[in-house]
């Protein structure tokens, strides 16, 4: 994706009934690559590759249509000389799809290519992100090895680095909506007995988990300690891991609890 870049404006953030629609992250796959685009609050992180992404704040400005978006760039994949440049671009949700593009060049129209770029993305709910299996390591204690977590539908399968089945956990689990971030609420469904002598955890306890997928790195964490930053003040569990193993299936969203 190529950029437009201007130098930097000053205009107010947008409106939370402006921004709502835009929240999530949208993903395009064309030409064999695949393109994230992940929106919080007026944040946008764009990404590609290890080699090609940035972060953003963008502003709304108002006027006659198509719809602009002015995003300055705080971060980005070296050389990180765009840092504080403008990108300007329009936008359009329609039939569930953000198509995100430049503004249209001389003799063209809006949303016609050719353009500098022009992306069709699809929304891409939290629970089909999860699916499939992570492997990487518990912060703080990356000696022990690898674990992985297996995610199919809404079962979460937790393999630890114990020995002899010491560190195996299964649970089914719900997103709750509107939490930020994300908040994961797995209930136990088989525990292995050495952990069950260790610690007070049975089956139907509840462990509740915040997570968050950047850069295609999955990081999961117990809540934080007395109002603390998220996955930063952990009490129990810290976890940064890589898909290693998608899930193909097609997951359907059910009602969070």
């Amino acid at each position: 994706m190529a950029l437009a870049l201007q130098t930097g404006c000053t205009t107010h953030r947008p409106a939370a009934a402006q921004l709502q629609p835009l929240q999530g992250t949208w993903e395009e796959v064309k030409a064999g690559e695949k393109a994230t685009v992940t929106i919080t609050g007026n944040s946008l992180h764009f990404h590609r590759d290890s080699n090609f992404w940035f972060k953003t704040k963008f502003t709304l400005p108002a006027g006659p249509g198509p719809q602009q978006l002015h995003a300055t760039i705080r971060s980005s994949s070296p050389p990180e000389d765009s840092k504080g440049k403008v990108v300007v671009a329009i936008f359009k949700i329609e039939g569930g799809t953000l198509t995100l593009a430049s503004e249209p060049q001389k003799d063209s129209k809006a949303f016609e290519e050719p353009s500098m770029f022009h992306h069709k993305l699809r929304k891409v709910g939290e629970l089909e992100r999860l699916q499939g299996t992570w492997e990487g390591v518990e912060v703080g204690y990356e000696s022990r090895g690898k674990l992985t977590i297996t995610i199919t539908g809404n079962s979460l399968h937790y393999q630890g680095t114990g020995t002899n089945g010491n560190d195996v956990f299964d649970a089914t689990f719900t997103l709750p909506t509107g939490t930020n971030p994300q908040q994961l609420h797995a209930s136990l469904t088989s525990v292995p007995p050495v952990a069950k002598q260790m610690s007070p955890m049975a089956i139907g306890d509840m462990v509740p988990a915040v997570f968050k997928i950047e850069d295609g790195t999955l990081t999961m964490a117990d809540e934080p300690v007395d109002g603390g930053k998220p996955f930063v003040k952990i009490k129990r569990f810290h976890y940064k891991l890589r898909k290693i193993q998608p899930q193909e299936k097609h997951v359907e969203a059910s009602p969070s609890k």
